[in-house]
């Protein structure tokens, strides 16, 4: 099952819109790391509005189970 790989925390984005400072913080804390986690620029993250879009969030998301994949098969905590 797909979901079964994202954390707790992670599943808290389907309950209600996602911030651009929640998705900030879950895909590493800055800008900088958040636009690498998704493969965007820094400028792209600057210009998402306060409460996400789908498409943002879906990509957001999206990341965060890649990485919870990666740490699942490497024995590590997401």
């Amino acid at each position: 099952m797909a979901f079964g790989i994202l954390t707790s925390k992670s599943k808290e984005c389907f309950n209600a819109g996602m911030t651009k400072t929640q998705a900030i913080k879950k895909l590493g804390g800055t800008p900088t790391l958040a636009a690498a986690a998704i493969g965007i620029t820094t400028q792209a993250v600057s210009q998402w509005p306060e409460t996400l879009t789908p498409a943002i969030e879906d990509r957001v998301i999206a990341a965060l189970a890649r990485r919870a994949k990666k740490a699942q098969r490497k024995g590590v905590a997401a």
